[in-house]
C-alpha cells in the first residue's frame, strides 16, 4: 500500500473516531451555564490534550485511490484525472462514454 494512502486513510479513521467524542464534549459545554473562557479551556483540556495525533478535518486530502496523486482528483470516483481517462479510454468504467458533439 502507498505511503500516503495509508496515511490519509489513518487520519480518516482516527477523525470519524473522535468527531463523536468531540461533539459531545461540546454539547455538554454548551448546556453548562459557565464563562466562556472556562468552557473553551475545559474542551482543549478534555480533548486536545488526550490526543497524540491532533489531526483535524481540514488535513484532509483527497487522493486518487490507484497513483495516491493529490491534484485533479474527481470526488465522485475517487480517481485522479489521468487515471480516470485511461480506464475510461479502455473501458473499464461502466456508463462512462467518450463524448462528441
Amino acid at each position: 500500500m502507498h505511503k500516503l494512502i495509508k496515511k490519509d486513510y489513518n487520519k480518516r479513521t482516527f477523525i470519524f473516531k473522535e468527531e463523536k467524542k468531540k461533539l459531545l464534549i461540546k454539547f455538554i459545554l454548551y448546556i453548562i451555564k459557565i464563562n466562556k473562557k472556562l468552557k473553551n479551556k475545559i474542551f482543549y483540556k478534555s480533548f486536545i490534550s488526550n490526543n497524540n495525533n491532533n489531526y483535524y478535518k481540514s488535513q484532509i486530502k483527497n487522493r486518487c485511490i490507484f497513483t495516491a496523486r493529490s491534484r485533479s482528483v474527481l470526488s465522485n470516483y475517487k480517481l485522479s484525472r489521468l487515471t480516470f481517462r485511461l480506464l475510461a479510454s479502455n473501458g473499464l468504467l461502466n456508463g462512462i462514454q467518450k463524448s462528441s458533439w
